[in-house]
């Protein structure tokens, strides 16, 4: 997949994007040779697309990555979470727990409205049946935040 995504930025001459492989926890600005640019390197905008619900360790990833970002970024989380109906806690259970460890009860919405601020979030943006599963609801939500220096 990486390898694609490589392919393609070259075939459309995107000069301006890394493509790195490696644990998020232990990402520095350093990893980003962006055209040697490490020292003045900007980076206005860090976006997790549905990649917090499977991290076990969500939190690190989100104080790492945000230490990245510069002045004035933002970071945007998208992704889903289940209401904790019963169905629900089983198919988390059975699924989640013993097949893939990721927790879709967590809101990964505090961390940004914790540590960010101009804080916005949407929830329910897709309808309720493009992710109604037989066994488990899931609500999709944006949240944003942008870094300041308080």
């Amino acid at each position: 997949m990486l390898d694609e995504a490589i392919e393609i930025a070259k075939d459309k001459k995107i000069d301006n994007a890394s493509f790195i492989l490696k644990s998020v926890t232990e990402l520095t600005k350093e990893d980003l040779d962006l055209k040697n640019q490490k020292e003045n390197l900007n980076i206005s905008m860090i976006v997790c697309y549905y990649g917090f619900s499977a991290l076990r360790n969500h939190e690190e990833s989100f104080n790492n990555t945000v230490s990245l970002l510069s002045e004035g970024g933002s970071y945007v989380i998208a992704d889903q979470y289940r209401e904790r109906t019963a169905m629900n806690r089983i198919s988390h259970f059975l699924l989640e727990n013993v097949l893939v460890a990721a927790n879709c009860f967590l809101k990964y919405s505090d961390y940004i409205k914790d540590n960010l601020v101009d804080f916005e979030i949407k929830e329910k943006t897709v309808s309720d049946n493009v992710t109604r599963l037989p066994t488990a609801t899931m609500v999709p939500y944006i949240v944003r935040g942008v870094k300041r220096t308080v």
